[in-house]
């Protein structure tokens, strides 16, 4: 949620064209109050590249290194956000790697099944067939 508001404050920024008017008392106190209240929040890439911003803040960046801070930032938002899983998908996919490995490893199958000594397999005998001269 935090990461996300963030999100929206850069792509307004970047909407206004890099001026430090996204949020009326400009970027620098948005992001001393969201790091001071919601810091633990934030992913620690996140986090330090905010604190590696120069002294004089994001004001002091000449509009072209704005534009450059501000991309690179919701580059990495966009792409914690890509491999961030939904709750609901997460449960869909453990459920799909649980079947996927219980078929894998015979799971549910019967030992004479997974070892080729089924009767089916064998032609109703429960031992194996014989090995073939190749």
């Amino acid at each position: 949620m935090t990461e996300d508001r963030l999100r929206k404050v850069l792509e307004l920024e970047r909407a206004k064209r890099f001026g430090d008017r996204a949020v009326t008392a400009g970027l620098d106190a948005f992001l001393k109050n969201l790091t001071a209240h919601d810091g633990s929040q934030l992913s620690s890439e996140v986090y330090s590249r905010i604190q590696a911003l120069p002294v004089g803040g994001y004001r002091s960046l000449m509009p072209a290194k704005r534009k450059l801070w501000i991309e690179d930032l919701l580059g990495v938002l966009k792409t914690q956000a890509n491999q961030a899983v939904p709750p609901h998908l997460a449960r869909a996919d453990a459920t799909a790697t649980a079947a996927t490995n219980s078929v894998a490893t015979g799971a549910g199958v019967s030992r004479a099944a997974a070892n080729g000594t089924s009767r089916a397999a064998t032609g109703g005998s429960m031992t194996p067939p014989p090995a073939t001269a190749t």
